[in-house]
């Protein structure tokens, strides 16, 4: 019996214990406490990074439905662009086709009174009605005009030619 018992004994010994039994009590309860502590950091981390990460979300789709909107008026921009652009070249057609219809009117007009209504007229629209018109009677209607506004437009004729 007695050998059974030592036997016992020496069994225990041998078998290795739990990492807690291991520990003595005061260690027990730093251990926990440490643990704890570190647990709580670790959650306010997770929190903190959770909020970030919800924040950041929020920044995203803020961000992303901002791009849709500037997506949505730079196109409404360019519709516009298309449209201003067509309705100038639409008022360019106009203006040309009035500047025509003038010319046509001054041609058959007589010279000296063609050459006087050019010369008290806007310089641009004169220019414009004069360059339309043929060059067989745009040089009697110069042969008309003052001397001095006859060169001058002689020299913004040849500058409008090289355009």
């Amino acid at each position: 019996m007695k050998q059974l018992c030592l036997l016992l004994l020496l069994a225990l010994c041998l078998v290795p214990r739990p990492v807690a039994a291991a520990l003595p009590p005061e260690a027990d309860g730093i251990a926990s406490v440490e643990e704890r502590r570190l647990l709580a950091a670790i959650e306010e981390r997770k929190n903190r990074f959770a909020e970030k990460e919800k924040a950041l979300q929020l920044k995203e789709e803020k961000l992303s439905s901002l791009a849709i909107e500037l997506d949505r008026r730079l196109e409404e921009m360019q519709k516009l662009r298309k449209q201003i652009a067509d309705l100038l070249k639409q008022k360019k057609q106009a203006e040309n086709e009035r500047i025509k219809a003038l010319s046509q009117m001054y041609e058959k007009m007589d010279k000296a009174k063609a050459a006087e209504l050019l010369g008290k007229m806007d310089w641009d629209l004169s220019l414009a009605i004069m360059s339309q018109i043929k060059t067989k009677i745009r040089s009697k209607i110069i042969s008309q005009m003052d001397p001095q506004y006859a060169l001058h437009y002689t020299k913004a004729y040849s500058t409008l030619k090289q355009d």
